[in-house]
């Protein structure tokens, strides 16, 4: 199982790419998250949109979901055929929130239920391209979601979204051989996201073997982070790094 960074900031611009990442299995593909511009950056790491069998949806803030259009736009083209669009599963209250993105685009998206699948995950593990996926309702907004990834060899991920340290987090990430973690802040505590501190305290109760750092604020590049992490957990965590291919359960990307 690999995972392709498309995006380790946020929503405030500046050098790193808004939200998004790519998980690619033995015989599915996950497109996670599709924050502003992650069509564009997943054909310039030579990914096909067609490799997309699933889209996991965290939470419906803008810089995670606004290029869900833009990349079910793109399945259009002819020179992808005719492929049936990736099933969709989100938060609760995701299908709502997918008929509102249809009154401007009703003609360019598929309709929930006819065209395209669209699940609000509500709990449980289900299979999809020779994988176990699950989630977990963490503190962010409401409806908020980690998701968890293993394949069939026992290899584990997980995708904290946005989320303060929480209970759930934490059994997203339990023992996973990659977790990709929000860190958005060097210090201080903003509800409902992560510093340095309570990073460190997912990680340490999690048991994560491998940490990468994502959804990045631009201070978090002004200060030296890894130094922020606490010792004792400090030789699992990288800051993540736009465009680069993780691989779980190894310590080379």
């Amino acid at each position: 199982m690999k995972v392709l960074l498309l995006g380790s900031g946020n929503s405030v611009p500046g050098a790193r790419s808004a939200p998004g990442l790519f998980v690619r299995g033995d015989s599915g593909g996950w497109l996670i998250d599709p924050g502003p511009g992650a069509t564009h950056r997943l054909g310039a790491a030579g990914v096909s949109p067609t490799e997309v069998h699933e889209i996991l949806i965290t939470h419906t803030h803008p810089d995670h979901v606004c290029d869900l259009v833009p990349f079910l736009f793109c399945l259009r083209n002819p020179r992808y055929g005719d492929p049936a669009p990736p099933r969709i599963v989100g938060p609760p209250g995701f299908a709502a929130f997918y008929e509102l993105l249809r009154a401007p685009f009703a003609k360019w998206l598929p309709p929930a239920g006819e065209g395209i699948e669209v699940v609000e995950y509500t709990g449980g593990v289900w299979e999809s391209g020779g994988s176990c996926l699950c989630g977990e309702m963490v503190q962010h907004i409401p409806s908020s979601l980690a998701w968890r990834i293993a394949d069939n060899r026992g290899t584990t991920f997980a995708y904290s979204g946005d989320t303060e340290r929480c209970p759930g987090v934490v059994r997203a990430a339990s023992e996973v051989d990659l977790l990709l973690l929000e860190c958005t802040t060097p210090s201080e505590e903003v509800p409902g996201h992560l510093s340095s501190a309570s990073a460190s305290e997912v990680i340490r109760a999690s048991g994560a073997r491998r940490v990468v750092l994502v959804h990045l604020g631009p201070e978090c590049d002004e200060v030296d982070l890894i130094e922020r992490i606490d010792g004792d957990v400090r030789d699992r965590v990288e800051l993540g790094r736009d465009g680069v291919w993780y691989s779980a359960g190894t310590n080379e990307p």
